[in-house]
């Protein structure tokens, strides 16, 4: 079977990782390891990255099974341990993917750029609230029904979803921390953004 450019392109990026100091890397987000695996949780789900081959799996009994990690994720975790800043931190104040950091994005998507997700969560709005819960999340202030997610243990991101009214078609925005641009690149943002709400859907039987 041919493989996809985006699994062609996930692994050559698991050859990068390998190049990388692991050490490093877990010094630097504080992660168990051992001498095969490093150890991360994206979204309340365990994940490890193969020391030696750079292959990122994830479970949900504790490794006695395994699932290799999808684009979405695997691209995200290389980014964030390969080529985050060496100084990044979490600063708490939480802005819209288009402003964060000193730039302006013309490439950025639309307002409504998860549009079709967006009309999915409509049927059962009920069951998105508990998915979000499910992920851990904290509510948040703004939206009809609005989260922070731990996107990872040491970055939380804000999911917002507004309802349908006459006026308006349902929406869903995030936030990001100011300094989320430390930590993952600009593009990586879209490929978290698309795995939560891959989890939300999965979570809400959608």
């Amino acid at each position: 079977m041919k493989k996809s450019n985006y699994t062609i392109m996930r692994d050559q990026m698991k050859l990068e990782f390998l190049k990388y100091d692991q050490q490093a890397m877990i010094d630097k987000f504080y992660l168990d390891a051992d001498e095969d695996y490093i150890y991360i949780t994206m979204l309340r789900r365990p994940h490890r990255i193969s020391r030696s081959t750079g292959t990122v799996e994830w479970s949900d009994d504790g490794f006695a099974t395994v699932t290799e990690a999808d684009y979405n994720v695997s691209m995200t975790i290389f980014d964030v341990l390969c080529k985050s800043a060496p100084d990044c931190s979490y600063a708490g104040v939480f802005r819209s993917v288009h402003s964060i950091g000193k730039q302006l994005y013309s490439a950025a998507p639309g307002s409504n750029f998860f549009r079709q997700s967006a009309l999915d969560f409509s049927a059962a709005p009920e069951k998105l609230h508990n998915a979000c819960k499910a992920l851990g999340g904290k509510e948040y202030f703004a939206g009809d029904i609005a989260y922070i997610l731990p996107l990872f243990d040491f970055l939380p991101i804000v999911f917002q979803y507004w309802l349908a009214d006459d006026e308006f078609e349902a929406d869903i925005k995030f936030l990001w921390d100011e300094n989320a641009l430390d930590f993952m690149h600009f593009e990586t943002t879209f490929f978290a953004a698309g795995h939560i709400l891959q989890r939300l859907a999965e979570l809400s039987g959608l």
